[in-house]
């Protein structure tokens, strides 16, 4: 084995043994040290024995020179507050007043709500312009 195959099995067993209590954060402070640590092609060889992309790693090296980590100012926080998709509010006018549309229209047809049949042909475009008239007319 060669020194690079030998120095990718040490870092995939370090990996294997810390991965599952590190957040992302924490893992990709930790794949920058050892890529530090492992010198010239380090962060090859931690991209090969971890998966990890090389631009994690790169960033992770980044924030141990930078002295990310040091003081846990984090607050343990892994990702930025606030971001992500918002929460819906279930309770919403405008949700509320489509569904009882879709109930009252559903039962002048005969049909459930919601439900597209093949056999019904062209209900459901009539369902559609009564709809948009009674948008329209509001």
């Amino acid at each position: 084995m060669t020194e690079t195959n030998i120095r990718q099995q040490e870092i995939r067993q370090r990996d294997e043994s810390v991965k599952s209590v590190l957040n992302e954060t924490a893992r990709r402070l930790w794949a920058g040290a050892e890529a530090m640590s492992a010198g010239r092609g380090g962060v090859m060889a931690v991209v090969r024995a971890t998966g990890l992309a090389q631009s994690t790693v790169c960033r992770g090296k980044a924030a141990v020179l930078a002295g990310a980590g040091k003081n846990g100012a984090d607050g343990g926080r892994c990702r930025v507050k606030g971001g992500g998709r918002q929460a819906s509010k279930s309770g919403s006018q405008a949700v509320v007043d489509l569904q009882e549309r879709a109930h009252i229209i559903g039962r002048a047809e005969g049909s459930r709500p919601g439900r597209e049949s093949a056999d019904r042909g062209g209900d459901s475009k009539k369902a559609e312009v009564q709809l948009a008239g009674e948008s329209e007319g509001e």
